[in-house]
């Protein structure tokens, strides 16, 4: 968890600097300094909190990350701030070059990251639910500005074709409270996401609702996630193949009753990508057959 605040501060004081420096350099669009004034605030306000974060976790033990993110996306983000800085700094940046820069940075996983951490660390940050909500009037804003910009309507497009499994019911179960609130934090753009702490609870969810997709624990108390499966598609069995197990140990056992239920499997913590693909694709009618062994770190 530490690896990560930290690896997320630099994020955010990258892209607060960029912002500043981008906002002075075109003055002269008084529409787009304003945009890139707030971004640079927004992120400010991120960079304090995650700091806080990170001074919170100095007198604690270590703690498993709630996520991880791939090192693909860790080195494109870095890459993102190197190249739009670099061109800034030659005064060579246009316009339409920082706007790509804004989308590539605002929509990839930094966000997410940043919302988890937070919400992992709810309890002892006073803010957590204004900087929720910051970072959905974050990302309207640069929606709406790039809708009122006929010149930038391609990247108003891009924005608008991301992936979206909206108006979706998904169920998360995991006895671990924290876990729940990271998937209501990575899925509730994609859907309504309902929560239960065991497989009882969840089965008594399963009465009330049509579930697009279950993201299951393994290990849990009054019943567990092999249990819970077994119960759910025997009762309900429309679920069959929506299932994705997270599981902090992965043995031959589970090996094998993820590949006899052909089961989407995921090691814990799991990638902000990787647990979005998967649920994407339970949703989407992709095959749902497990692999040999869990991604741990797509």
């Amino acid at each position: 968890m530490k690896e990560l605040i930290s690896w997320l501060a630099n994020v955010e004081s990258s892209a607060r600097d960029l912002y500043e420096s981008a906002a002075l350099y075109f003055a002269a669009d008084k529409d787009l300094a304003i945009l890139l004034t707030r971004l640079a605030a927004d992120e400010q306000e991120h960079f304090e909190i995650v700091t806080r974060a990170g001074e919170i976790m100095k007198g604690r033990n270590e703690l498993r990350p709630p996520v991880t993110i791939d090192d693909h996306t860790r080195r494109l983000l870095e890459g993102f701030f190197k190249h739009y800085g670099k061109k800034l700094a030659e005064k060579t940046l246009s316009k339409e070059e920082m706007i790509e820069a804004i989308v590539q940075i605002e929509f990839t996983e930094s966000n997410d990251v940043y919302l988890c951490v937070v919400n992992a660390l709810k309890t002892d940050i006073s803010e957590y639910f204004s900087a929720t909500l910051n970072i959905h009037k974050h990302k309207k804003y640069i929606e709406w500005f790039l809708k009122s910009r006929p010149e930038f309507g391609k990247y108003a497009e891009k924005v608008a074709s991301l992936p979206d499994i909206g108006g979706k019911n998904l169920l998360a179960v995991d006895d671990e409270q924290m876990m729940l609130n990271v998937y209501v934090v990575l899925l509730s753009e994609e859907g309504s996401v309902d929560t239960a702490l065991n497989g009882l609870e969840a089965m008594k969810k399963l009465e009330g609702a049509h579930f697009a997709a279950v993201i299951s624990d393994v290990d849990m108390p009054m019943m567990n996630g092999f249990e819970f499966y077994e119960k759910a598609i025997e009762k309900y069995p429309y679920l069959k193949g929506r299932f994705l197990f997270l599981t902090g140990t992965y043995n031959s056992e589970r090996a094998a009753f993820f590949k006899k239920h052909r089961l989407k499997n995921l090691l814990k913590p799991a990638s902000i990508k990787a647990i979005r693909k998967a649920v994407s694709e339970i949703i989407n009618g992709f095959p749902s057959e497990a692999k040999a062994k869990p991604d741990a770190k797509t």
